[in-house]
Formats: C-alpha cells, structure tokens, sequence
C-alpha cells in the first residue's frame, strides 16, 4: 500500500490541536522524555512499514454499516447492514478500536480515507445519541444496572475457575465496552481534531459520571472485581481535556484497591487473576499520577510492571495462560496455546511507555523494543488481510493461529488494529536540550516545533549499521543522545562526523555532543547470539539474536488450517511430539548455532541426533510449526541428564504406553478438555479400577545408584472434583495421586520418592495407579522416573 504522508501544514494544525486538548488542565508532573506526534515521524521501508501498510488495507477495508447496526437499532434507528461475525454476531465492541484505528492510522500517515470514516462513525454515533431516550446510546442494560448499584443492589456472577466474578447485575462486563466508546471518541478528537468526537465524548462521559460518583464507594470497589478495561485511563484523559474535576474523581473511584494496594507494598496479588483485567487499572495509575502527583500511583504503577515482567513474562515480552497470571516463576507452565494474550502486550506497551516517559528509566525502553518485535510484529499474518493472533501459540511444537478478516473479531483483532498503526511512537523523544534516537528504525523525523528534521536510514535488524543525518537543525540548539540497548552488552560504537566517540559502555545514554546541519552520525549495533533461561527450568531456555528472539521452524503448516473463525475452536491445536534439543557450549551460543550464508537472520543449529534446525526471528515465522523454547544443555548437563533421567510414559498416547507395557482394568483415555485447553490425552482410572506400566530404572547406565529414584506425574491442577488414587510400585505404596487443594488453570507436576529397596538391582519397576474407593483417580498426562540427585 502507498501512503502518502500529510502535509506539513496539516501537521501542525493537528499537532498544536493535541497540544491545546491536553492543555486544558495543568499537569503537575513533568515528563523525563516528551513523546513527538505520530504525524512528526514518518516511517521508511522496513518490517514495521511493511506491518503498518499490510493492516492499513484491512482496516480500510471494513464496512461501518457493519460494526454499528446494533448500536443504531437500541436507539430506534433503522440499520444500515448486517453485524459481522464472530464476536460482532450479537453486536461488539469492535467499534471503538476501529475509531481508535482509524484515528492513528490518519494521524501516523495524513490518509484523509481514515479521517472519512471517523467522521462518518462519530455522524452515526451522533444520530444515536440524538435519537436516543434521554440521549442514552449506551446499552440500556448497563442503566439498569448502574441503576440497581446506586439503590445498594450488587449482583456479581458467573464466576471463573478460580472464583472471580465476570458478571455485573447481570449485564456483563459492561465497564469494558463503555471504555471502547469513550478512547475511540477521544482519539478521534484528538488526532483529526473532529470537534463533535468532543462534544460527544463529553456528552457520554456525562451520561455514566452521575451515577458512578453516587454508587456507595464499598459496592463500587466490589464491582471492579469484575473486567473494566481502561476506564481509568480514559477518565482521566477526559479530566485533561476539559478540565473538570469531576472526570478525575471518577477515574480515581475505578482503582481497585483490592490489587493496587498490596501492588503498591510489593506484594504479588496477581495468581489467577484475569491478567488484561489488571495491566489496564495500571496504566491508569500512571496516567492519574499526572494530575496528582501521588506518589502511591506510580510506586504501585511501577511495582506491578516490575512483577509481572520479572515473574510472569516469557520470552518473547507476553504475560498469561489461560488469559490468567499464574504463579510467580513458573514461566515453564505457561507454555501452551493459549500463552501471552495479545492485548495483555498491547496495555503492557501503554504501561511502559507511560514509565519510561515520567521516570527516564531505560528498562522501560528495552522492555517496549523486545515486545514490539516478538510480540506485536509476531501477532501479524503478512500473507492475509486481518489475520491476527489472540493467543500466542508457546507450546513447543504449535504454530500461529490467526483470526479469519470479517468472522473472529477477537478482542485482539480490535487492539491489533491499533497496534500496527503507532509503530512511530516510540523511535523519537525530547526533552528541553536533548532530542534522543531511541528506536533504530528506518524514519524520518520532522520537529514542528523546532523546524528541525532528522532522517535515519538503516536496514536493522537485518543489518547492525545504522546512519543519522541531521537535515536541518531549525531552531534546536540541544545535543542528541542515544539509547544503549541492554541486549548490546555495551558495545555499540558511535562515529559523529566520521570520529568515533569515546562512550562510557554500559551508559544508558550515550551523548553525541554538540551537533549542526548536515552532520552525519553512524551507528554500530552488534548483535550477539545468547541463551535467555526460563525462570523455573535452568535448561529450558530460547536463542536470542540482538533484540530478536528466534523460533525453530519443525513443519509446514496445512494450508489455511491455522486461520479459524471461533476463539474456542483454537483449543484443539495439538503440537509435535520429540521436540530437538541442544548442547555444546552453552557459554558461548554462538558456537551452537551458525549464521546461514547469504541471509543476514536466518540460521543453523544443529540439535541432538545430527538433526539440522532452521532458527529465524520469530515475527519471520508464519503458517509454520514451530518452537520459541528448547532444552539446551551442555555436554555434562546433558550426560548427567542422561543418568539420572530414567524413563517417560505419554498417558493416553497408544504407542507410549504401548512401548511400556500398559495393563488396565476399568479405566479411560481421551483429550482432556479443560474449558480453555483440549490438546493433551490422558488416562484415568475409574471408580474400582487401576491401570499400570512397567518403567526403566536406568540401572544400565549408572549401576551405583544409591539416592533411589522418583516419580514424577503431572495432573491438571483445577479438576471440578476431587480425584484420588494410590500409586504403588511393585506392590509397595509410593504415595497418593490427589491434590490437597486446586491449583487454578495449570498443570501440576507431583513428585513421590520410590523407596530404594523397592527399585536397588533392577532395571525395571511396575507403577500402578488404582483409583481409592469411591473416587475416580486424577487424569495423568505423563509420568517419569528420574533420579533423586536431579533437579
């Protein structure tokens, strides 16, 4: 897609109207680093032009008349089309992420296209409201129960697995798509300057404010157990631009004190919580410290991020299984295919930026560099219109699994609209002296309020060099700065004018110095190959190159069988079986893993067993099987593994259990389904019966055992009952296979140490699994017999 990029004259205008917009109320907090509007940074030829241009068609592409006629018909107006499917089937949400969309799109790029159809959506919503009983637009269902809430009546219901409402009197989650209509009006008036998405902003926000300052404050903080997107966020955006108090109490009255405090004190609260319930609550924070300098806010703000990158973050930068956080460190869990929510990343990149603006820590940086390109870029199908992930597929094995273009509509599809529009914000930023290239991304940058202009030309990653010339200085008299990224190790390399710099290596922020027009700066970026562990598994760990992480592909994919239309149908994905593992060197990667000539991130990594495997940067991987983890050893780990790891049965799975001499009585297989999972086959024992398998001790290879042996069985932590059995091996009682409480969403791994008299001088033990009276026994996914000396 072409684009042509607006004017400078319209830039301006709208620059100066987002300026003015938020000037309506005084912050009391100053940025670190002040962001540059979209329209300032037009984007060269790269992966993210590329990503942006391919879903601009599709957001184009789409047919108001087809998000609103539920929203036409509950204001007695006739429809002018037919919902779309999917989640739009029963009238969605979608909507306002298209607003959103079309608002950033118009603003990143000046495509009047994108600026028609906010105009176009923000005249329907207008005939709604004016249409309207009372000029309420919204659902009247959401009325009713906000209704019921200022009468002291709360009804929260429909409780997941672990307990937490999803239910408000009735009405849903209703906060979550009140927040939708409110941040696509704003962003409508705020990046096209259409000054009726204002009016109509205000006007809707009037409608709720009422009621929610008069609800009892306990009922209230109750309600946001349950899902409200960022209306925390958006109130407070609506204070900034009008000025009016009354908008901040409101903002102020969504923080849940329930998971903000403990946050705010350190404390981890977030074990199976719906993640993206969480992420939004503080980002308003962030945006709440603002206009209130309390510092509560953005300690809690910036305690959570802490936590839920340092404990509940894979690889790629996403957080979640299940749409859940689980335990703290248990990052080998949340390897399945419905791991790393996209939207979570999506707030996560809203959450980070905010910090990194107020505080100037570069962390926050790093951290929004790695998820744009492992997250973000990874979710898009570059090969079909509006194909979107929802999930990130992580279990070693799985592939993608994107949206269908007019029949999903996910709640990721919505975020995925915006997401690949504002790929701008994060290359440049400011402050009074200094303008800082944070981002290495082929650009352009044209200051409105300096005159100057900056254009940086560079093919990275698929090259470390990256040139800098200032075009024209305008009226800036400042020096430029640049980020150290983490993943350099401090050895990226600066010349200005052709001089190489002398740089403290590990700065944050290296200084250029004084600058003019027409200097040139150039930039070196070496990237290195590493091994990034998981936090829970010393050998389970990923190949990294530079800021990339890199997938192996295992398989092609079946055409068209990884685009589906149903969310729930994603559950069904079964991955590949013996998946490759490493060793060598694990101190020096770049040993195990070899460049492949003639592509610049395509490489080599020989695997156990001679087997040659393809490793590239994951966004680069599509319509493929694939695996993002490994176990990778060195030559001892692998040899001791290899001693203590005695042998592994995949219940359910007919030729394992087979090669294990399976005998049963009474008993049942099948794929275990979950709710959210139904890809792993088990085994269980019915009431009265038993089942059995004949396991390896291993003695061949280590012949002077003498820690013994255990077992070790994974279960699903969160079965509806309470299933019991009693394993013995050759007859004697090792333990019991039971649970002494649910464990929510995840799979359990149970250990039970083997006596040693039961297993000194044999090469085989029989284990049986015989459901106690009365009871079924837990659903068994695997069983193995390692060592006790290993970890």
């Amino acid at each position: 897609m072409n684009i042509n990029y607006r004017t400078a004259a319209v830039a301006v205008c709208l620059f100066l109207c987002l300026r003015t917009a938020l000037a309506q109320t005084e912050a009391k907090v100053s940025y670190s680093w002040e962001p540059f509007a979209l329209s300032e940074v037009a984007l060269g030829d790269g992966c993210f032009r590329q990503a942006m241009d391919h879903h601009a068609e599709y957001v184009l592409s789409l047919d108001i008349d087809r998000l609103i006629p539920h929203v036409l018909k509950r204001s007695g107006l006739t429809p002018k089309g037919k919902n779309y499917g999917g989640w739009e089937k029963n009238g969605g949400k979608t909507y306002g992420h298209y607003m959103s969309a079309c608002a950033l799109y118009y603003r990143a790029t000046g495509d009047v296209r994108f600026r028609e159809r906010t105009d176009r959506i923000v005249a329907e919503l207008r005939r709604c409201r004016d249409a309207a009983k009372d000029g309420w637009w919204l659902s009247a269902g959401l009325k009713k129960s906000l209704e019921k809430i200022c009468r002291g009546e709360l009804t929260l219901n429909r409780p997941d697995e672990a307990g937490q409402p999803w239910n408000v009197n009735d009405m849903g989650n209703s906060w979550y798509g009140v927040h939708k209509d409110l941040a696509g009006l704003r962003d409508v008036w705020l990046y096209t300057g259409n000054d009726d998405a204002r009016r109509l902003l205000l006007e809707t926000a009037d409608l709720i404010v009422p009621y929610i300052l008069d609800a009892n404050s306990d009922l209230f903080q109750a309600m946001l157990s349950v899902e409200q997107g960022g209306m925390a966020e958006v109130m407070t955006d609506i204070y900034a631009i009008s000025g009016d108090k009354r908008y901040l109490r409101v903002a102020e009255k969504f923080n849940h004190k329930n998971v903000v405090y403990p946050i705010a004190n350190g404390e981890d609260v977030l074990r199976w919580r719906h993640a993206n319930d969480q992420i939004p609550k503080f980002v308003g924070l962030s945006r709440e410290y603002i206009y209130t300098e309390n510092p509560l806010y953005l300690r809690a703000a910036k305690n959570f991020w802490q936590i839920v990158t340092e404990h509940h973050t894979t690889v790629i930068g996403g957080n979640s299984c299940y749409e859940r956080f689980g335990k703290a460190d248990s990052e080998s869990f949340l390897l399945d295919y419905p791991s790393a929510e996209t939207c979570n990343t999506y707030n996560m990149l809203k959450l980070s930026r905010n910090l990194f603006m107020l505080t100037g820590e570069k962390k926050y940086a790093d951290y929004c560099e790695w998820a744009l390109y492992n997250h973000i870029l990874a979710s898009l199908d570059p090969c079909h219109s509006g194909a979107i992930t929802y999930y990130t597929n992580m279990q070693p094995g799985g592939m993608k699994q994107y949206s269908t273009a007019y029949d999903s509509f996910w709640c990721c599809v919505g975020t995925g609209m915006e997401n690949h529009a504002k790929y701008g914000e994060n290359i440049f930023y400011h402050n009074d002296g200094t303008l800082l290239v944070n981002m290495f991304v082929a650009s352009t940058l044209r200051w409105k309020q300096t005159g100057m202009k900056v254009s940086m030309a560079t093919r990275f990653p698929e090259d470390e060099q990256v040139k800098i010339t200032v075009d024209d200085m305008g009226t800036f008299k400042g020096n430029i700065a640049v980020r150290n990224p983490q993943w350099c190790k401090g050895k990226m390399t600066i010349r200005h004018n052709g001089k190489k710099l002398s740089t403290g290596s590990y700065d944050d922020f290296i200084s250029i110095g004084a600058i003019s027009k027409g200097d040139v700066i150039e930039i070196t970026l070496p990237m290195t190959m590493d091994i990034r562990r998981a936090n829970d598994d010393k050998h389970l760990g990923s190949f990294t190159y530079g800021p990339l992480v890199l997938a192996g592909v295992l398989a092609d994919v079946a055409d068209g069988s990884d685009i589906v239309g149903g969310s729930l149908d994603l559950k069904t994905d079964v991955p590949l079986a013996d998946i490759p593992q490493f060793k060598g060197n694990v101190k020096k990667p770049e040993s195990m893993v070899k460049h492949e000539k003639n592509a610049p991130l395509r490489f080599i990594a020989r695997a156990v067993g001679g087997k040659d495997i393809t490793l590239m940067p994951y966004y680069k991987v599509y319509h493929k099987r694939y695996s993002l983890y490994w176990n990778i050893y060195s030559a001892q780990e692998y040899d001791e593994m290899l001693r203590c790891y005695a042998d592994h049965v995949v219940a359910g799975n007919a030729d394992s259990e087979a090669a294990h001499a399976l005998l049963s009585e009474a008993d049942t297989t099948g794929w275990y389904d979950a709710g959210w999972v139904k890809n792993k086959q088990y085994r269980r024992a019915k009431r009265g019966g038993w089942f059995e398998y004949r396991l390896k001790t291993n003695a061949s290879a280590d012949s002077n055992v003498s820690e013994g042996y255990k077992l070790i069985c994974r279960v699903w932590g969160d079965e509806p009952e309470r299933p019991e059995a009693t394993i013995y091996a050759d007859g004697t009682k090792v333990g019991e296979l039971k649970l002494e409480e649910r464990q929510h969403l995840t799979y359990v791994d149970l250990t039970y140490d083997i006596p040693l008299d039961v297993t000194r001088g044999k090469e085989s033990v029989t284990v049986r699994f015989a459901a106690n009276e009365g009871h079924r026994s837990p659903a068994l996914f695997d069983v193995k017999m390692v060592n006790k000396r290993m970890k």
